[in-house]
């Protein structure tokens, strides 16, 4: 293995919480993880330098006009021109959606999705979206589908959840890569969001989902990241 395809970059926008499920699994399967974070104005890498590359959500709005912003735009048009795996979650499958030509916007009815939300295959899903699936969401905006893209899953307030662009480019608008740990972790530092429906009760049900199902939510991740790296 060369040290390209040793490597994946991961962007976050934040460093108020840690220990999320996909760098886990990444480097549980031998990968090196390089962090970066573009909201804080540092210069971003080669996507050459990477066999894949993810970019995790943010409280911004990818509409939003800060130079970072249009940087980290600018740097997934690059990523599409090379042989690095692109996934994007939720801010990052936004990003990846825009890039593409699609708008991101709120919903027309101004509804947000919260919590544990069950998502619906498509009927041209592959094989890693058969089933109905149950993943963690905190978003208001979401992305229509971009031209030349595959829907892999829908829910039942946004109906563009997931999408495949040519073989390993990825935008997803749920949060897979969040477990038990992480979604305390939001819970705590994001307490002025009660307006999403959050109070103690439903913090505690969504908690308890993340416990029970941990070891299913992983191993499907887990196979999901495999076939995006070819593993």
């Amino acid at each position: 293995m060369t040290e390209h395809d040793n490597k994946v970059v991961i962007f976050k926008h934040s460093r108020s919480w840690s220990g999320d499920r996909c760098s886990q699994l990444l480097e549980s399967m031998g990968y090196q993880i390089d962090w970066y974070y573009p909201h804080e104005g540092n210069p971003l890498p080669e996507p050459e330098a990477y066999r894949g590359a993810v970019i995790f959500g943010c409280r911004d709005s990818v509409n939003d006009t800060e130079d970072w912003i249009a940087e980290e735009l600018r740097w997934v048009q690059s990523c599409l021109k090379t042989d690095c795996a692109f996934l994007g979650i939720c801010f990052g499958g936004q990003l990846l959606a825009k890039v593409l030509g699609a708008r991101v916007a709120r919903h027309e009815n101004n509804l947000t999705e919260v919590g544990f939300i069950e998502l619906l295959p498509s009927e041209s899903a592959d094989s890693d979206f058969t089933t109905p699936l149950k993943l963690f969401q905190w978003h208001k905006e979401g992305f229509e589908l971009p031209s030349n893209t595959t829907l892999l899953c829908s829910s039942d307030r946004f109906q563009n959840q997931a999408f495949q662009y040519n073989d390993r480019f990825y935008g997803l608008q749920f949060h897979p890569e969040v477990n038990h740990s992480v979604i305390s972790q939001w819970f705590d530092t994001n307490n002025d969001y009660d307006s999403e429906g959050l109070d103690r009760a439903s913090r505690a049900r969504h908690l308890d989902y993340a416990r029970q199902h941990d070891d299913a939510i992983t191993e499907w991740f887990s196979e999901f990241l495999k076939k995006w790296l070819n593993e």
